[in-house]
């Protein structure tokens, strides 16, 4: 059957963490860390530190780094150099560095999230009982999704137990085509406005709307879907679903349907924010849903 395309863009309704510390080299599980493992694990505990120890500039010494990290001063050096050339850290003038894409805005890397962000992921985790997280896309240098709003609700220990690697998938990822991040996929597949240049899987997802697939938890799921600035995809919303609950099609239906008003809200107050008049949605909001493996499920109630 032919794929119905949800309304593009959601323009129309209106829009922490604990540190871990690890041996060099070594995740939770006591497997080998990569270089780039290494790398986002110094990314992370950057925005880490932000949260938990504020600091009046946002920004840390190299020592207080590599110890959040738990890798040696001159390895935590190499990445912090490596992430300042691509444009994701700030190198102070005192020899100190700060985390430029969550740092609230003040470098202008990333904007500021609309005042009513904290609110639409609270309701949304509310509404569904699953955690919910708010990814903006980081284009300068090599892509990357980043984690920049969260409700976790009384899951909030899956995350904050699970092996520091799954953490760092969860917290930062690079922006590849690949079935395994579906946060990655609704983010790509809306970056190019010609839909027919799209390879078939990403069409599949732009088609849908949305991206189902395997979360970095084992045993859950995520469903994304993009936020937008006007005709600019900035980010996505992303849902967290336990593996068995979404084998059926009408709690599919009922995630899916919270989750897409909450993207068309969080859409709306994006693109006001920025100053820009919201897209009026050209056709009502569908009730089917995207299923797995890229069929297109309708929901029943």
């Amino acid at each position: 059957m032919t794929s119905p395309q949800l309304a593009m863009p959601y323009g129309a309704v209106g829009r922490h963490r604990g540190l871990v510390t690890m041996p060099e080299a070594q995740t939770a599980t006591g497997q080998t860390r990569s270089a780039a493992q290494r790398g986002f694990a110094v990314l992370r505990v950057l925005g880490q530190l932000e949260a938990s120890r504020p600091s009046a500039d946002g920004s840390y010494s190299l020592t207080e780094i590599a110890v959040a990290a738990g890798i040696p001063d001159a390895t935590a050096h190499r990445k912090l150099n490596e992430a300042a050339d691509e444009g994701l850290v700030l190198r102070t003038e005192r020899g100190r560095y700060a985390l430029m894409a969550w740092n609230g805005g003040r470098l202008a890397q990333l904007p500021p999230l609309p005042p009513v962000t904290d609110t639409v992921l609270t309701r949304v985790q509310r509404a569904t009982g699953q955690m919910v997280i708010l990814y903006a896309a980081e284009l300068v240098g090599h892509p990357l999704r980043v984690r920049r709003g969260q409700a976790l609700g009384t899951n909030r220990a899956v995350i904050e137990t699970a092996p520091a690697s799954v953490q760092s998938a969860i917290d930062m990822a690079l922006l590849e085509q690949s079935e395994q991040d579906p946060v990655a996929l609704a983010i790509l597949a809306h970056l190019d406005n010609r839909p027919a240049a799209l390879p078939p899987l990403l069409r599949g997802v732009r088609d849908c709307g949305m991206a189902i697939g395997p979360s970095p938890l084992t045993g859950w799921v995520t469903v994304a879907l993009p936020i937008w600035r006007r005709e600019t995809v900035t980010g996505a919303l992303a849902l967290i679903v336990p593996d068995t609950q979404m084998r059926y099609a009408y709690c599919r239906k009922r995630y899916v349907d919270v989750l897409t008003k909450a993207a068309a809200a969080l859409s709306h107050h994006t693109t006001r924010a920025a100053g820009l008049a919201p897209v009026a949605s050209a056709e009502p909001m569908h009730t089917a849903v995207c299923g797995r493996g890229g069929r297109f499920e309708r929901a029943s109630a």
